[in-house]
């Protein structure tokens, strides 16, 4: 166990990537705690039979969003702006050295972070999954892969804002066919999900979400 502080300092992330993910993090666990249905688990290959029907496991959630987005500095733009903008010359040396040691694509970083800090498998498994805007399409192997994309579309680069606002978000900045496709693939996945939370999982408790986050900081997390 690691505090998540720590990791992230250890690593070098920057502090958007690390709200992000702590944000993410938050909303990933709200959905588990209010799961109102134990479904069999969805299976990519449909010669496998669905296994027994289980509960998404909140602990394996919470720990796979809280390091998803690790190497993803190495598709930042130059020049760095917002609160990167200030040390924008240590964020390029950061960003050099990541891209030399993973390459520019940023789940591929990623997993190779994972994997050099002997990181369960599982981990690295379930953040390729839900890679749509990499891969063109969501195979959801996991229940809880699809639990962590969702959260994901709640949170926009300005904080937690719900999936439409994500939506919006992501259909301004990357106005291609394949992303429209994969946005259509989460849609279906959230209305999957809201029919298995007792909440309305559309309009989040964003300020409870917030607060959540920062707590998630000072946590330990099991790689």
């Amino acid at each position: 166990m690691l505090p998540v502080k720590k990791l992230y300092t250890q690593l070098q992330i920057p502090p958007n990537l690390q709200r992000h993910m702590s944000q993410v993090a938050a909303v990933g666990e709200f959905v588990c705690k209010h799961w109102k249905k134990a479904m069999a688990e969805e299976v990519g290959n449909t010669t496998n039979p669905p296994v027994a029907e289980k509960f998404p496991d909140q602990d394996l959630v919470r720990d796979v969003l809280l390091v998803h987005d690790l190497g993803n500095i190495v598709k930042f733009s130059r020049p760095f702006l917002g609160e990167l903008e200030a040390e924008a010359d240590h964020w390029a040396r950061v960003q050099d050295d990541f891209r030399e040691r993973y390459g520019e694509k940023a789940t591929v970083a990623t997993v190779a972070m994972l994997e050099e800090l002997h990181a369960r498998p599982i981990l690295a498994e379930i953040i390729q999954d839900m890679s749509p805007l990499e891969s063109g399409e969501i195979p959801f192997i996991h229940l809880e892969t699809q639990i962590c994309s969702f959260a994901d579309m709640s949170v926009t680069p300005r904080g937690i804002e719900g999936f439409e606002a994500r939506m919006l978000d992501l259909t301004e900045r990357y106005p291609t066919d394949r992303v429209r496709l994969a946005m259509q693939e989460e849609r279906a996945n959230a209305q999957f999900v809201q029919d298995r939370v007792a909440r309305d999982i559309f309009t989040l408790p964003y300020t409870e979400l917030e607060a959540r986050a920062v707590e998630l900081l000072n946590e330990e997390i099991r790689l």
